[in-house]
């Protein structure tokens, strides 16, 4: 078939997913899948952007508050790619989507597109995982009236 079911980690307001196993295997936030078909790259996981830290004026890295994003497990991330990490800060997990800058020996540097957040260099043995962002999808966005969604268009 030319569709597979794949994971949804999280929704609009559980944040981004924190915990994974040392398969790489994302503990999800939700309980939901959602078909996808089966293209070029496999497709993981999809997740939703947690925060507007990728909203800027790069017309294809830009990700509002609420884009779904699809995640590969199997394609190995280069240099300038769009990136979700799970990594260890002061004891404390985290997880962000960032451009990846620069990988050299140890660390690893990741960026952000909006300025209001500081670049992270990172030591690679804090890092659980680094997932290359495949794709993205329609976002959805909080409406005028409390607790209603509108679909819009990217």
């Amino acid at each position: 078939s030319f569709m597979h079911k794949v994971p949804l980690l999280n929704s609009f307001v559980s944040g981004l997913p924190k915990e994974c196993d040392n398969q790489g295997n994302i503990k999800p936030l939700v309980n939901a899948t959602a078909v996808v078909p089966k293209g070029k790259y496999p497709v993981s996981y999809l997740m939703i952007m947690a925060d507007d830290s990728m909203k800027g004026n790069d017309p294809l890295r830009n990700l509002h508050k609420g884009t779904l994003v699809s995640l590969s497990k199997s394609e190995k991330p280069q240099q300038g790619d769009v990136v979700f990490a799970i990594y260890t800060r002061n004891g404390k997990k985290n997880a962000c989507v960032r451009i990846l800058r620069s990988a050299q020996g140890s660390k690893i540097t990741l960026c952000a597109l909006n300025s209001k957040y500081a670049a992270e260099t990172l030591d690679r043995d804090d890092v659980d995982l680094l997932y290359r962002v495949i794709g993205k999808r329609h976002y959805f966005c909080p409406a005028e009236k409390k607790g209603e969604m509108t679909r819009c268009c990217s």
